[in-house]
């Protein structure tokens, strides 16, 4: 059931951006339910203002059946505020036994099978919200190159993702701001990544009256000016 806010829009609050949580067990959850998420709650406490959070992928460490427990610790009940999700390489597991596709498999049913426990658990990989004058996308821009487990991957979207982003931005006026929640930065145009679409989503950016790139994947704090 949809409720009105009791203050109107939220003009003004916080995002919370976290990534790479990454368990590879049940004691690193334990972790973060007793080291990371107390500071989490005091911090946000203290700005006084609504709060989102949003990890950045890589929310498990591949290992599908730590998602459900992660997720216990992302709820709201837990954490104070709201926690969506992006979905990273490590998430991409096409399922618990770690099986390959069969190789009649069209590369679309690849993804479908690969994203479903993922979205099972989390939600959409591709969504988008509003708070006050601010627009929030969440997209999956991990491209899989086998057809197992996380395997080999590169940075990118593909083409249903980029018509999906022009609709759903087209439906926003160029005066909001924009925020885009990724896992690989656009700028990594390495090894691993030839950045399928990537020029394309960075034309959709342009000429909102603020546009921002959260991302994960790199394990390291730094800001990037495109």
């Amino acid at each position: 059931t949809f409720e009105k806010l009791p203050n109107g829009p939220e003009k003004e609050f916080y995002i919370i951006a976290m990534a790479d949580t990454q368990p590879k067990d049940s004691l690193v959850i334990e972790r973060f339910r007793v080291q990371a998420a107390p500071e989490i709650k005091s911090y946000t406490k203290g700005l006084g203002l609504p709060c989102y959070g949003v990890v950045l992928g890589d929310v498990v460490n591949s290992r599908p059946y730590l998602m459900e427990p992660m997720r216990e610790e992302l709820r709201y009940e837990k954490l104070d505020m709201p926690v969506f999700t992006v979905m990273g390489n490590h998430d991409h597991v096409a399922s618990s036994k770690f099986e390959p596709l069969l190789p009649d498999e069209c590369n679309r049913d690849f993804y479908i099978k690969i994203q479903r426990g993922f979205e099972e658990c989390f939600g959409p990989v591709n969504y988008s919200y509003n708070r006050g004058d601010v627009h929030i996308v969440g997209m999956r821009d991990v491209i899989n190159t086998v057809n197992y487990g996380m395997g080999d991957y590169k940075l990118g979207f593909t083409e249903w993702q980029y018509n999906w982003l022009k609709q759903d931005l087209a439906l926003v006026p160029k005066t909001k701001t924009v925020v885009l929640c990724i896992h690989i930065p656009l700028q990594n145009q390495g090894k691993k990544g030839d950045g399928t679409y990537r020029q394309e989503v960075l034309e959709l950016l342009n000429g909102y009256a603020e546009a921002h790139i959260l991302a994960g994947h790199t394990h390291t704090m730094y800001s990037y000016n495109h």
